[in-house]
């Protein structure tokens, strides 16, 4: 059935979603010397065709009621941060927020937002990032009519001992670790700390990548010097990857589901793993531990830098970037981190 002319529309979005069928209708049109742009306001998301029908109908019969009371925190979001600034922490905490990012905002609650900053699978600090940017989207709501209430009202921020930036892992802490290998993530922090790499690197390592017969993988991101480069697996580790290479995914250390591990996931894992080991640190200290080691054990720098992917800063120190894996083997296996596994 064909809909009036500027009624709206329900299209069926591409990908597998929960609701698929957006509802929207015309918000107006940019008008330029050589183009016209039409726009359009999503009223929501909905399982089936048919509800979506029935919110465009309820839409016109009073559209600032249905807007009012259909309104996501997702849409509202989206709304206010088009043309602000505000801080990027914000988008980490709206990926934090859980089924509080597509509900009705007249179905947010007290309760919502008190569980919300009870979960300690997430950073405190990114809770009471959530619980600011809550409680701003709702003083915005209010003042456009859409809200009352403001559910983050006498909810306090959580208290905490923030971590202090670049702790090294102790030795008896990578002692610990080694005693826990059955817990899911040990294996890929123990890798981290004996490799060197960046937390988000240990995610996206193909097995295709990895060579066992001749001790080295290919991985690494982010930089010029760090993409693609040639990382030595230390004998320590080497029983690590071996294990790792019997899973079924294409990647080293895949998610539950054997697709490629979000950072996100990693995170939550490790945040989860340090306080069951009770353990303070951040992901990117096993990267930094590697490094303190390496530079303890009077491993040069031309070489750490190669490792670790960090630019070389004189012709000297470059030569290491072509330097063979052999070459690089012996550097990293005389990397000590005064453990006796």
């Amino acid at each position: 059935m064909r809909l009036p002319n500027s009624y709206g529309s329900v299209t069926k979005m591409k990908g597998k979603r929960r609701n698929p069928w957006r509802a929207r209708v015309p918000d107006g049109k940019e008008v330029t010397d050589r183009s016209i742009k039409y726009k359009y306001k999503n009223l929501g998301y909905y399982s089936n065709r048919s509800d979506a029908l029935q919110a465009l109908a309820a839409y016109h019969t009073d559209p600032y009621s249905f807007t009012s009371n259909q309104i996501t925190f997702n849409d509202l979001f989206e709304v206010w941060s088009r043309n602000r600034k505000y801080p990027r922490t914000y988008d980490n905490a709206l990926n934090k927020i859980g089924k509080i990012r597509y509900m009705k905002l007249s179905e947010i609650t007290v309760i919502h937002v008190e569980n919300l900053m009870a979960d300690e699978s997430i950073a405190p600090s990114t809770r009471n990032t959530a619980r600011k940017m809550i409680g701003r989207m709702f003083r915005y709501a209010n003042n456009i009519g859409y809200v009352s209430k403001n559910p983050v009202a006498g909810i306090k921020e959580v208290k905490y001992e923030p971590v202090k930036a670049r702790s090294v892992f102790t030795p008896d802490e990578i002692e610990l670790l080694w005693e826990n290998r059955n817990i899911r993530t040990v294996d890929q922090i123990l890798f981290s700390i004996y490799s060197g790499v960046r937390p988000s690197e240990s995610c996206e390592i193909l097995k295709e990548n990895i060579h066992l017969d001749e001790n080295y993988l290919v991985g690494g991101m982010k930089t010029e010097a760090g993409k693609n480069r040639t990382i030595p697996i230390h004998e320590k580790i080497r029983g690590i990857v071996e294990n790792a290479m019997r899973n079924e995914s294409e990647y080293l250390f895949p998610n539950q589901s054997g697709r490629k591990m979000s950072y996100e996931m990693y995170h939550t894992n490790f945040v989860t793993t340090m306080k069951e080991l009770g353990m303070k640190h951040l992901p990117h200290d096993t990267r930094h531990t590697f490094i303190t080691c390496a530079k303890e054990s009077k491993i040069s720098d031309g070489a750490i830098k190669a490792i670790v992917g960090h630019s070389q800063s004189d012709i000297t120190e470059s030569v290491y970037t072509h330097r063979s894996v052999k070459a690089l083997a012996n550097e990293m296996n005389c990397v000590k981190f005064v453990t006796s596994k």
